[in-house]
Formats: structure tokens, C-alpha cells, sequence
């Protein structure tokens, strides 16, 4: 029976991580609880250090119950891309931005993948009164893991990847 599943696992991996023939990176298998408050995701997730503004009341969810999803982490452009280009290029490559709880989920499961680069999820932002328009995205720095809010409007450089879901 576990090699059946770890077989039907890395079909639906395999098959995940590629759209158009084009490879859009790993597949992680994650449970992703949206009944959480993401207080509670936060707390699961056990990161060492967080947004006060990273609250329920700036990240809802129309989704509820629990979910058996493939997060993706694709690599979109490595000089720089906004808010707007990165979710063009996610449709193409027909993935759907990640949602806050389903980033913290990924994070609280996989404690060690993001060592260099920042992961961003564009699926439910806030509009701060005093920052703009703000993505949930989570980073390891050395042994610490911390989650922060990004403001969406002057894009991204660097060592970053958009959290996408394959949705089937």
C-alpha cells in the first residue's frame, strides 16, 4: 500500500510540475486547513518571527474545510517582476496564486526549503492605510523563519519565487 501511494505520488508530481511542456519546479504535497485562523496557521507553523498586520481580518478565505493541494514555487523572471506580471505568468503556466493559509501550511511542513530565496503569496493581499497594497511571504534567514508583509507595488528582484497551486 505505501509504495502504491508513493508511486501515485510522484505520477501526480511528476504531472504537476510541468505545464505546456514547460517544467514550473517541484510539486510539494501539502494539507492545507482553511477553517485555520491564521493566527492559529501562524502558531502551527511555529516561525520565529511574524507581522503583527499578518491577522484573519486582512486575510480572508472563501475556502473552507481541509485540502489535499501541490504547492509550486516556480522561478518567473530572476531580475525583476511585479505583482501584475508574476500572476500573468502563473495563468499561463495554469497555476493560481497560493493563498496566505496555504504559504503557512507549505512553511509549517517545510521547515528547511527556503534558505535563498523568499516566497510570495499573491492569492489574498491587504490594502494597509499606510503601505499599500501588501503580500503575505515567508523566508528563512540562517536558522530563523520569519513571515512578512511585502508591499505588491514595486515588484520584485532577486532571489524570490511566487507560490502557485495546480489546480485539477
Amino acid at each position: 500500500l505505501l509504495f502504491e501511494q508513493l508511486t501515485k505520488l510522484r505520477t501526480v508530481t511528476a504531472d504537476a510540475s510541468m505545464s505546456n511542456d514547460k517544467p514550473v519546479g517541484i510539486a510539494y504535497p501539502i494539507t492545507v486547513d482553511y477553517d485555520l485562523t491564521i493566527e492559529e496557521a501562524v502558531r502551527l507553523g511555529g516561525y520565529d518571527q511574524s507581522d503583527a498586520n499578518i491577522a484573519s481580518e486582512h486575510f480572508a478565505t472563501k475556502r473552507h474545510g481541509t485540502a489535499e493541494i501541490m504547492m509550486m514555487l516556480p522561478i518567473l523572471n530572476p531580475i525583476r517582476i511585479s505583482a501584475d506580471g508574476a500572476l500573468r505568468e502563473l495563468k499561463k503556466m495554469a497555476l493560481r496564486p497560493a493563498e496566505p493559509r496555504e504559504l503557512l501550511a507549505f512553511g509549517a511542513k517545510y521547515h528547511d526549503i527556503l534558505h535563498d530565496f523568499l516566497a510570495i503569496a499573491l492569492g489574498s493581499t491587504w490594502r494597509s492605510p499606510n503601505s499599500g497594497l501588501l503580500a503575505l511571504a515567508l523566508r528563512k534567514h540562517g536558522s530563523l523563519r520569519r513571515l512578512y508583509l511585502y508591499c505588491t507595488l514595486g515588484g520584485w528582484c532577486g532571489p524570490c519565487r511566487f507560490a502557485a497551486i495546480r489546480e485539477f
